[in-house]
Formats: structure tokens, sequence, C-alpha cells
């Protein structure tokens, strides 16, 4: 009997989580850690299913609005890029190798990131709700975790100022993740191609000018 009831208040604990707005979440479990700083593994636990969308609106925010926090884009775009490949999986639960999961934020950084959060929050939380749910199903979120895994990549590229597009791309399929919005996730994937051709056009031309260079 213990152990329905126990069953029962974890799956009431994960459709609570699952409902609650990525403000709520804000102020109901992440707030605390700009204070204390944040474990990977912990923020794993404590958000269950939501955590692919939370996590990864955390990763890509410093290199989206972008944050001052050099040299992060690198280790969080392979981060990023692991998120999305179990989406592509459609993993239900979030699982990163040992090393990742005991990785800590330190307590200025948690700040920074979560100020900049909130501001976006604030500024756009009118524009933002549940709508075109079609755009959550499995095989968007398979196209989702695609998209992430290419974005991923581009951002772990070496070229600074280079890494803003694609982690505004992923920042926005996050978001509308995490807020059931198919109209954000629509403009994420518009933005994806967009970043895509810029980013065909820019290594052509840096392949034409070195090509020139040694001819």
């Amino acid at each position: 009997m213990q152990k329905i009831k126990e069953d029962q208040g974890f799956k009431d604990n994960k459709i609570e989580v699952k409902n609650r707005s990525l403000m709520q979440i804000l102020d109901k479990d992440l707030k605390c850690y700009s204070k204390t700083g944040l474990k990977i593994s912990d923020f794993i636990e404590s958000l269950k299913h939501k955590s692919f969308g939370v996590l990864l609106v955390f990763l890509s925010i410093p290199s989206a609005l972008p944050i001052p926090a050099p040299g992060y884009s690198t280790p969080f775009g392979i981060i990023l890029a692991l998120i999305g490949f179990q989406i592509l999986c459609s993993k239900e639960s979030l699982q990163l190798p040992p090393k990742i999961q005991n990785i800590n934020f330190s307590p200025k950084l948690c700040e920074k990131v979560l100020h900049s959060l909130y501001k976006f929050l604030n500024r756009t939380e009118k524009f933002i709700k549940p709508r075109m749910s079609f755009m959550t199903n499995k095989y968007c979120l398979m196209l989702i975790g695609l998209a992430i895994i290419i974005m991923s990549l581009l951002m772990i590229i070496p070229i600074p100022g280079t890494n803003t597009l694609p982690a505004m791309v992923i920042f926005l399929l996050a978001i509308g993740m995490c807020e059931n919005d198919g109209l954000i996730i629509t403009l994420g994937f518009l933005l994806g191609i967009l970043s895509l051709i810029f980013y065909i056009f820019a290594f052509f031309g840096i392949a034409t000018f070195v090509q020139s260079f040694f001819s």
C-alpha cells in the first residue's frame, strides 16, 4: 500500500511539473540556484520529463542573448547535442554520462542565466502560450532533436561571433517545448533554416578565399 502511494505521488509530481509554465518552474525549482549553484544531476532529478526543455534553455541562453560568459559555447554545445540526440531517439527521461551529470554551474553563472531568462520571459510572456499542439507530437519532437544536434555542432565550431544564431534557434525550440507553443517551435525551425543558409554561404566564402589565397 505504501509503495502504491509513493508511485502515485511520483506520477502526480511528474504531471504537475509537466503542466507548469517555464516562469513557474523558475520560481519554484530554479530560483534558489542563483545563490547555491546548480548540479546537472539535481536539475534532471527535480524536473523529470520537463528537464529536456528547461536544460536546453539554460544551456543555450548564454550564447543566444548573449550573456557575458566566454568559453561556454563549446562545452555547452556538446551537452546540447547529447540532449538533442536523446530527443531524436524519443527518450522519455533525460540520461547523460556521469561526468556531465556531475558538472556544477557556479552561483555567478546561474544568477546571470536566471536573471536574463526572467527579463526575457517578463517581456514575452504574453506572446507565449500553448497552441499548435501538433508541433509537439512524436515526429515533430524528433525533428526538433535533429535540429538541435545540427545547431549544437555549429555552436561548437571555434569561430568567434558565430554561435549566437544557432544558440538562438535552440533557445526558441526549447522555449516552445517548455510552453507547448507550436508557433515558437515553427519560428525556431525557420530561423534554423536561415542559419544553415548563412553558414553554407559563410563556409563557401571562406573556402573560396583560402583557395584564391594559395592559388
